[in-house]
């Protein structure tokens, strides 16, 4: 199989190792057209590993042109964009810290979905009678509930952006940002096994075309 430039692969090392690898472990023979690499080739593993660490640093390169300021900040383990997932909050830096008012509503569902085994509904219920309220100030509903509380617990955020190469292609990179733990673990891995056995999906990424989560 002849490619005509290694990045045509993937955009980070890991893609291009794992596709290349994949394809040999086949029996397929893998070369570029301009001769710089080929899997019959002695140098094969030292100068795939070389070409892919400069496809991914040009990759890289193209998004901080396109993306300015944002792409560096979170792959500092900054914030990029978008509201947090509930129970946290962004501080006047910017960085995203646990929201303690969203802590105890979490907190208090956990009571009622794991000790107290409450259904979604009937856990939404108490909490608006406690007088919880959605991030707009809307009753809360199962469904919501669920959905809420599985990003909260989750950990992490995933951020997308995108953008286009010199060809004129898009391409993307993915950065993950650790949160804050919301509750203890071993309530949080409690907590997450019930919730992962319900309904519905979680927002556990962000993206802005130009990026565009997990």
């Amino acid at each position: 199989m002849v490619l005509a430039k290694l990045d045509r692969i993937g955009r980070s090392m890991r893609n291009i190792h794992r596709w290349v690898y994949d394809a040999t472990d086949c029996g397929v023979r893998v070369a570029t057209a301009d001769g710089r690499i080929d899997s019959d080739d002695q140098m094969f593993g030292i100068q795939l590993s070389l070409l892919a660490y400069m496809a991914e640093i040009e990759h890289a390169l193209i998004l901080e042109r396109t993306m300015g300021g944002r792409i560096k900040k979170v792959a500092g383990g900054g914030w990029a964009s978008g509201a947090p997932p509930y129970g946290y909050m962004l501080d006047e830096e910017g960085e995203p810290v646990v929201n303690p008012d969203e802590q105890k509503m979490a907190f208090d569902a956990a009571d009622l979905l794991i000790d107290r085994k409450m259904s979604r509904g009937e856990a939404a219920k108490e909490l608006n009678e406690l007088k919880y309220r959605t991030r707009t100030g809307k009753l809360w509903e199962g469904n919501n509930l669920v959905l809420r509380l599985r990003a909260a617990i989750r950990g992490y955020v995933d951020f997308t952006f995108s953008g286009m190469n010199e060809d004129g292609e898009e391409i993307t990179t993915s950065y993950r940002v650790e949160l804050p733990p919301l509750l203890p673990e071993d309530r949080r891995k409690a907590f997450e096994a019930l919730l992962e056995d319900m309904k519905g999906t979680p927002r556990t990424s962000y993206s802005n075309h130009c990026s565009r989560a997990t």
